[in-house]
């Protein structure tokens, strides 16, 4: 998936916002607790921007005892509880139109 550099950041920009290394990145995305957005045509991994808060909260929940599994469940329950009240809004707009 090759992608324009302009509206993601670089893998080094990453690095450099949030201050963590290449290796803790890595291990983030093969957990799954960040995702590549794409990669540029020379290959450069590419990340949504919100990623530097992403790692800011794993960051800050794994100071404060938490494993990288527990963060994942966390970060889980939070996207199921958010699409539920999404789905929600969805079907109430439908039924009062």
């Amino acid at each position: 998936m090759s992608k324009s550099a302009e509206n993601y950041l670089r893998a080094g920009d990453v690095l450099k916002e949030s201050g963590i290394s290449h290796q803790v990145l890595y291990r983030y995305v093969t957990q799954g607790l960040i995702q590549e957005a794409g990669q540029t045509e020379g290959g450069q991994r590419l990340y949504h921007p919100r990623v530097v808060h992403l790692i800011e909260r794993i960051q800050g929940l794994s100071n404060s005892g938490y494993s990288l599994r527990d963060i994942k469940d966390i970060f889980f329950k939070e996207k199921r509880v958010q699409r539920a009240c999404e789905n929600r809004k969805t079907r109430k707009k439908k039924r009062d139109s």
